[in-house]
């Protein structure tokens, strides 16, 4: 080969790499600045204590979406009660932010015990946080996910998973449930914590878990209530401006 062969392999190979490099640091530069920061969404999500006096017994999660105003989602099995056959709010409803140690009083706006869901409002008119999105578009099978709850009462926690069922219909307690399938565990307190896609939309609402014919919890699947069903119900509330009663 002459010098002039060599000198243009060399420039081709070098065009060649710079070329290469250039995808990569691209590729690199936007997968970094893509990459999902929860805590970005912390700040529009609860831990819901319930009682009936001053002692809270009961432990659930909720999140914050901008709704006719501020409103607080959770599930209906969170913040009702039911003895005798009567379906009642707790006679206290708190709602605390990951960050602080304050207590703020939450009343229910609506409920709904079969698709166990409820709306809830903050009695402080000035309040300050964060708020959520809902997606109602269709997950998909293994869609990466990212579950937020107050497992045992403990405080806010983090899960992450995969959707393993986009929807699925589950006949639990007598009722018929849509439901999307989770792979991340839901525990005591989880209950009605969000479930957030990479974009940090809400895809669902954790519900609740199945126990098989031994009693003992099926391992590797949650089930959530899915955003479109969460979407509907909101439609179907006349105003949620004023206390909506409604009996199961």
């Amino acid at each position: 080969m002459n010098k002039t062969t060599y000198s243009y392999i060399f420039s081709v190979a070098a065009v060649s790499l710079i070329v290469i490099l250039s995808v990569f640091i691209f590729f690199f530069h936007t997968d970094e600045n893509s990459s999902f920061d929860l805590e970005e969404y912390m700040g529009g999500i609860v831990e819901i204590e319930c009682g009936d006096g001053d002692r809270a017994t009961v432990y659930g999660s909720g999140f914050i979406i901008d709704h006719d105003g501020i409103k607080v989602l959770s599930n209906a099995h969170v913040v009702m009660s039911t003895e005798g056959g009567t379906t009642k709010a707790y006679e206290n409803i708190w709602a605390r932010f990951f960050d602080s140690e304050q207590r703020h009083n939450l009343y229910v706006i609506s409920y709904d015990t079969r698709k166990d869901i409820a709306v809830l409002g903050f009695y402080e008119t000035d309040i300050l946080c964060d708020k959520l999105v809902i997606d109602t578009n269709r997950t998909k099978f293994g869609e990466e996910i990212f579950a937020v709850g107050n497992a045992r009462g403990y405080g806010l926690s983090v899960k992450d998973g995969i959707v393993s069922i986009p929807e699925i219909i589950i006949i639990r307690n007598g009722v018929e449930r849509v439901c999307v399938v989770v792979s991340s565990p839901i525990n005591e307190g989880d209950s009605g914590g969000p479930i957030l896609n990479k974009d940090g939309k809400v895809i669902g609402m954790m519900s609740f878990r199945l126990r098989d014919d031994d009693n003992n919890i099926v391992q590797g699947m949650s089930y959530a209530i899915p955003s479109s069903e969460i979407d509907s119900y909101l439609l179907t509330v006349p105003s949620l401006n004023e206390r909506v009663e409604i009996d199961q």
